[in-house]
């Protein structure tokens, strides 16, 4: 929840490292519940940061093609 909160998007200092955190985040939660979308929701709302669009069509490639 920490990483995908559209009010204070998540932010270390390094944007590279963060989106890729995110993405692995997203593929992992993905990969354990596939059932739950709750992240998947947030990154497609229309409120959601320009980052969470970008994170969510990279997750979803990576699942996709099923790459690690």
């Amino acid at each position: 929840n920490l990483l995908f909160n559209p009010s204070k998007p998540f932010s270390r200092g390094n944007q590279n490292a963060d989106v890729d955190l995110m993405i692995d985040c997203l593929v992992s939660c993905f990969r354990i519940n596939p059932h739950n979308n709750q992240h998947f929701k947030i990154c497609l709302a229309q409120n959601s940061p320009s980052t969470f669009h970008y994170v969510l069509v990279n997750s979803l490639h990576r699942i996709i093609t099923n790459v690690s």
